[in-house]
């Protein structure tokens, strides 16, 4: 298994949650929307410069209509 650092971490996290975002059709705009929050934040996460919270996580996942564990590097998506 591959350990990855907080960053690498970090920046994987939010490739998956672009992947998800863009499988959807959506703009970060329009998922920021639907969480609540900032296109900004959303740009943020995505690039990986910023962690989020393991509640924003389940958030997200639940808004883009997939598992959290597709969201986490190293799990094992059901």
């Amino acid at each position: 298994m591959t350990t990855l650092t907080q960053a690498a971490f970090h920046r994987e996290v939010g490739r998956r949650i672009g992947k998800a975002r863009n499988d959807r059709g959506w703009t970060q705009k329009e998922l920021a929307a639907r969480l609540g929050y900032a296109r900004t934040t959303v740009g943020q996460w995505e690039a990986g410069c910023c962690g989020t919270t393991l509640w924003n996580l389940h958030c997200i996942a639940r808004v883009l209509g997939v598992d959290a564990s597709a969201l986490i590097p190293g799990s094992v998506a059901k």
